[in-house]
Formats: structure tokens, C-alpha cells, sequence
């Protein structure tokens, strides 16, 4: 949509000779999402494009949701409505990160009122799944409908996505596809010769992302082979899962781990368990692939367009325990293979580093500023 200079003009990156406006050499995003310390791969992302895009970008962030308290979560929305009006319109693009239910409801809001300041709307999809869509009526449907139809640009984490999304009315000619953005640590850790397998998990521990199948699954492996370790990590019923491995002095289950500790712990890891129910493109997993550990995970959301069973990863049917323990055995049992599927998994990992998703960025980014 056409962009209006204003007093703010040349700090929204545009100037004007009452013409024609063009790109200055720092250009305003207005980025709004979860607040950057908020629990998951949503605020990873945002951090990604905000510590890496070029100085040509000036990104000012408008958190619209913590994950510390209700009370807390509310102001912050509120605020974020009362400060969109004269942001949007300091900004020369909105960029919101948005998920599923009650984050879509949320910026839903925020979007109107961005679309009152007439800026190019980014609509970024995080979800692992959206099956509440179609749980909703009457009112509620339409004012989905419409917030996912208002993106000038809106980016699916997938093909699969992006084909979910156009089939809910989001015009294909505005969806770009651009998988999670990992940064590639520069060495791989060197696992050869290590007397112990381990395993590990990283996300939300329940039902959705399998940690419960994980943790009965480890116990099977472990009593067969007694090299097998399991390191899990993150938020969601972390109690439930020490309590299922309790017993097994080879698991070790923490809570919610900094980035400093993730990484030590994918660099301690042989190898990389996520079989989920529901995903987008899960960051934990190409995390890993950066790490050069080989992933069993499940073939949902974007995961297929990334791992092939067998070259650089094996799959998993979820739900399937026996599955799990025997992918599990595997990879112990055949060292050969756990290095070649590695050394696959990083080579994949390398398609996803920061540096090309933010070129990818940039370039979205640019493309609005031509329309």
C-alpha cells in the first residue's frame, strides 16, 4: 500500500521531493511479538532478524505479550494498543510475529490498528498448528479471516504451511516461504570414540511435542543398553517427566535453559530426539542440524521439507513409542551411520543459517518499499 510522508518522515526511511519517496540509509521496522525473553522459538527468531539485519534497518520492537503473569500479559497488550498508532506511523513497515488461539486473537487487534497508519503489514506465522480456526464462528471466524487477509506480506515457515494458509484465504501471491533461521556454530564438536550415546531434547515438555513417549521410550533403551544417556531440557510439565525417569540415574531433566547452556548441551549430545505431534519448523531441531547431531523426529508441519528419513535424519510415526526406542537403538548400535546421518543433518543445517535468512529479510523488506 502506498506510504504518506509526515514529519517523521526521514526517520521512517523515506524522504520526498514531493514526488516520489525513496529508501534512506536506515529504514524503521515497527516489529511487534512476544517480549524477547518470553520461553520459546517465537522471541529466538525475532532476536535472530533484530541482531543481524544490516545497518541499512533500524528495528523498533513493541513487545505485545509475556509469558510471566496474566496481569502482566494484559498491560503489556494494552500498551502495545496505545503506543501502535504513533509508532506505525513513525515506522516505513509493521513487522508482526504472530502463533495460534490466543496469540492470533491478540494481534489481530494490533493489526487493525497498524492498517489505520497505512503501512505494508508483515504478517509472520509461528504456529505448530491452527486447528482452532475452524473451532471458531460467526464473528470470531470473520475476524480472523480478515486479520490473516491483511498482510501485505505474510510468511509461512513452509509449503505445507503456506498451502494451509492460502487454503484459509490468504492470497498466494503474498506469502512467502522462509523456514526458522539457525546460527551455525563454527566447528561441530567432535563425537567419535565417546563411550556413552546421548540423547537430547529441547522445547515444551507434554503430550504435543512427545517428551512423555521420550522419557518411556529412554527407559526401554536404557535397560538394553546401558550407554545410553538422556539430557531434556525446557519448559511445560517438567515434574511429570522427572518423575516418569526418576529411577534412571542416565537421565538428567532440567528446566528452561539460556542459550549458553542449550548450547552446551547440543555440543555434549550424540544425537537429537524431537518426535512431535504438531510443529511449524521447530528452532530446537535446527539448532541441532547446526550442532551436526542427527535428528529422529516425526514427519508433521515443516520437518519433511527438511529431514529425509534415512540420509540426514530417521522419522518416527508420533504417538509410536516402539518407533522411537527403535531409531534409538540404531543409532547406537550402528556408529557408522549415527556419523553419516551427522554429517548430512549439518550440511542441511548450513541451507538455514541467520546470514541467508536475513539477505531473504532484507530483500521482503525492500520489495515493500518498491510497491
Amino acid at each position: 500500500m502506498p506510504l504518506e510522508p509526515d514529519e517523521e518522515g526521514l526517520k521512517q526511511g523515506f524522504e520526498s521531493d514531493g514526488s516520489e519517496h525513496t529508501v534512506s540509509p536506515r529504514t524503521r521496522i515497527l516489529m511487534i511479538g512476544p517480549a524477547l525473553d518470553v520461553k520459546g522459538g517465537v522471541s529466538s527468531v525475532e532476536i535472530a532478524i533484530i541482531e543481524n539485519l544490516s545497518s541499512e534497518f533500524e528495528v523498533d520492537f513493541l513487545p505485545s505479550y509475556t509469558d510471566t503473569s496474566r496481569l502482566r500479559a494484559g498491560l503489556i497488550l494494552l500498551k502495545a494498543m496505545a503506543a501502535i498508532p504513533f509508532r506505525a506511523r513513525r515506522a516505513a513497515i509493521v513487522h508482526i510475529h504472530f502463533s495460534k488461539g490466543g496469540s492470533t486473537l491478540r494481534k489481530a487487534i494490533l493489526a487493525k490498528l497498524v492498517l489505520l497508519s497505512r503501512r505494508p503489514l508483515v504478517l509472520h506465522s509461528h504456529a505448530s498448528s491452527y486447528d482452532f480456526y475452524h473451532s471458531l464462528r460467526g464473528i470470531a471466524k470473520a475476524w480472523v479471516s480478515s486479520f490473516l487477509g491483511s498482510a501485505t506480506r505474510f510468511i509461512a515457515l513452509s509449503e505445507s504451511w503456506a498451502e494451509k494458509y492460502a487454503a484459509l484465504g490468504v492470497p498466494k501471491g503474498r506469502i512467502v516461504v522462509m523456514p526458522n533461521p539457525v546460527v551455525m556454530p563454527k566447528d561441530v564438536e567432535q563425537r567419535q570414540g565417546r563411550d556413552t550415546v546421548t540423547f537430547v531434547f529441547l522445547g515444551e515438555m507434554g503430550t504435543r511435542k512427545g517428551a512423555f513417549d521420550l522419557a518411556e521410550a529412554f527407559l526401554r533403551v536404557s535397560s538394553e543398553r546401558p550407554q545410553a544417556r538422556l539430557v531434556m531440557a525446557g519448559n511445560g510439565d517438567v515434574e511429570k517427566v522427572r518423575q516418569m525417569v526418576a529411577k534412571n540415574d542416565a537421565a538428567t531433566i532440567y528446566g528452561w535453559i539460556d542459550a549458553v547452556e542449550r548450547d552446551r548441551l547440543l555440543r555434549a549430545a550424540d544425537v537429537f530426539v524431537l518426535p512431535s505431534f504438531d510443529e511449524g519448523l521447530p528452532m530446537s531441531m535446527l539448532e541441532a542440524l547446526g550442532h551436526g547431531l542427527p535428528p529422529i523426529v516425526t514427519p508433521v508441519g515443516g520437518i519433511p521439507e527438511v529431514i529425509v528419513d534415512g540420509r540426514n535424519g530417521l522419522m518416527v510415526t508420533p504417538g509410536k513409542v516402539d518407533e522411537i526406542a527403535a531409531a534409538m537403538i540404531r543409532l547406537i548400535d550402528h556408529p557408522d551411520d549415527r556419523e553419516a546421518i551427522a554429517t548430512a543433518a549439518r550440511a542441511t543445517g548450513e541451507q538455514y543459517d541467520v546470514s541467508r535468512y536475513i539477505l531473504r529479510m532484507q530483500e521482503l523488506y525492500r520489495g515493500l518499499f518498491e510497491e
